[in-house]
């Protein structure tokens, strides 16, 4: 795979407001169907070895699959901007939709399949939330601390 030809610098505004623009950055756009989301985790694997995180790659993928499917599935994007940084000893992912309405826990019912990315994005992440983006919707964010010296999620 060419992961040079999929990346390319971020350059949107909400990136400065998250403190990104310093760090080592990537953006990629994603696709809302299987493949992309397949493409999408091989480029974040690709990345984090580089960056040599490699150990915290389960947790970051988990973060960045629940943030994008959510942007599929209740922001009905069916493409839009995965963006990952290193911002001091965290990874913080960001992902754009076209809504304007604030993400949401919820509290599933008992039996429910659905409904626990949010949650699981809380317990992975050390902060998350979100940041409007002008004329264009939102990005949904996480930062995910990792030990830069072994690469571990802490």
């Amino acid at each position: 795979m060419d992961v040079a030809g999929v990346l390319s610098r971020g350059q949107h505004d909400w990136v400065d407001g998250l403190g990104l623009a310093a760090g080592g950055l990537v953006s990629l756009r994603y696709d809302g169907d299987a493949d992309g989301l397949t493409r999408t985790r091989r480029v974040l694997e690709e990345v984090l070895g580089r960056w040599e995180i490699r150990s915290a790659f389960d947790d970051v993928a988990l973060v960045v699959t629940e943030l994008v499917a959510n942007a599929i599935q209740h922001a009905l994007a069916d493409r839009g901007w995965l963006t990952v940084g290193m911002r001091g000893t965290g990874v913080i992912c960001a992902v754009t939709d076209p809504s304007t309405i604030p993400p949401v826990v919820r509290s599933p019912l008992p039996g429910e399949e659905s409904g626990y990315g949010l949650r699981i994005v809380e317990q992975l992440s050390e902060s998350w939330g979100h940041s409007l983006v002008a004329d264009s919707g939102k990005a949904v964010w996480a930062r995910i601390p990792v030990d830069v010296k072994c690469g571990n999620t802490r």
